[in-house]
């Protein structure tokens, strides 16, 4: 009975009906659980199903009818059987390890930000799910190229996730489903078990496993291990501005956005907070060295003044700030309230600001690069 459910339901499926052999699936699969033909099957029919509603979706997003937002908000109803189909894989325990569950995650990618059911079933199957081949590039049928690996590609959509998730309002109904912590920490180990088991990668695609590993364990509150992940892109000899100012964020113990300045409260101070100044210092000099624009950096130099003011730097503290609001008035933009209120309580707009960052800034660069000498034995 069960082989010719079996071949019922494969049937159906390769002659295009693939409601019907989800339909089939779904009884036969209650009728008889434990058979290894009927499982693969099931299996198989939610992803002939799955890849029709993907299709949907696409062509929503393609007629602007759907938003990459959307498919993180999941009210759509496309989206919601889209995730509701990776659910029924997930809660039916179907199979891993195997081409079917591959194409699923492969399928899903296909989204530069993917459903949240990828999320579930990445999570639930863990690195289990995925064959050897998915740690490897694999060559694509009819095609001299080669399809990206499928674990790194897997680990870049959940980056994408983190990214969207910090760009909402954290009220928002999504995050009673997960913590973005939570999503951060996951995405993170992700990448740096990519960094660790695939070996068809470059010296470029290695750094930037790296890179990304570092800032998503900060994101994650896990800032040591973002440190560690820190220091192999320094011996790779990999020094942005932005790797710097991800080192800072560590120490400080920082793991909101660069955008998320707190009052002259908020006094709970890390002990590598001085460390933690020099870096974003040094970062800060960088940026402006690479010609970076400097409305890109109004947010760190905020976030800076209130790390100088909790060290007793109050006059550096208005420097940067001073530096921070008149930068965005010369560019016509709106200056956050919360600042103007903190310089207030500094003492007001200082007159010579630059003057000030520049000799504070210069000592601080000395400090970051010695703190870097000091993490390898130097």
């Amino acid at each position: 009975m069960g082989r010719q459910f079996h071949q019922e339901i494969d049937s159906l499926r390769k002659s295009g009906a693939c409601k019907e052999a989800l339909d089939l699936a779904r009884y036969a699969y209650s009728q008889m659980s434990g058979h290894r033909l009927i499982k693969r099957s099931y299996s198989w029919a939610i992803y002939s199903y799955l890849k029709l509603k993907c299709a949907q979706v696409n062509k929503a997003l393609q007629k602007r009818e759907l938003s990459d937002m959307d498919l993180l908000e999941s009210k759509h109803p496309r989206v919601i059987e889209v995730n509701q189909l990776c659910r029924e894989y997930r809660i039916n325990k179907l199979e891993t390890a195997d081409l079917c569950f591959s194409l699923i995650l492969r399928l899903l990618c296909r989204f530069s930000l993917p459903p949240l059911g990828m999320y579930g079933l990445i999570k639930w199957s863990k690195s289990l799910g995925l064959r050897d081949e998915d740690y490897r590039r694999e060559k694509q049928e009819n095609s001299r190229g080669s399809a990206e690996i499928l674990l790194v590609l897997i680990a870049s959509r959940l980056e994408s996730l983190v990214i969207a998730c910090d760009q909402i309002d954290p009220e928002h109904k999504v995050f009673e489903r997960f913590e973005v912590v939570d999503l951060a920490k996951f995405a993170a180990a992700l990448h740096a078990h990519a960094y660790e088991k695939c070996l068809d990668l470059s010296q470029k695609q290695r750094v930037d496993l790296a890179w990304t590993t570092c800032w998503l364990y900060r994101r994650s509150q896990s800032f040591t291990e973002g440190l560690n992940w820190s220091l192999k892109c320094f011996r790779a000899n990999y020094s942005t501005p932005s790797l710097w100012w991800e080192v800072a964020l560590c120490l400080a113990k920082d793991h909101q956005n660069n955008e998320v300045v707190q009052g002259l409260e908020k006094s709970t101070v890390s002990i590598n907070m001085s460390s933690a100044l020099a870096c974003a210092l040094h970062a800060s000099i960088e940026a402006k060295k690479q010609g970076v624009d400097e409305l890109q950096i109004v947010h760190l130099y905020a976030k800076v003044a209130l790390w100088s003011y909790h060290l007793d730097y109050r006059l550096e503290s208005r420097a940067l700030l001073t530096i921070a609001i008149e930068t965005i008035r010369k560019n016509k933009g709106k200056v956050p309230f919360k600042w103007v209120e903190i310089l207030s309580e500094l003492g007001g707009e200082l007159a010579d600001p630059t003057a000030k960052y520049q000799l504070f800034a210069k000592q601080a660069s000395l400090d970051a690069k010695a703190w870097l000498d000091h993490q390898f034995g130097v």
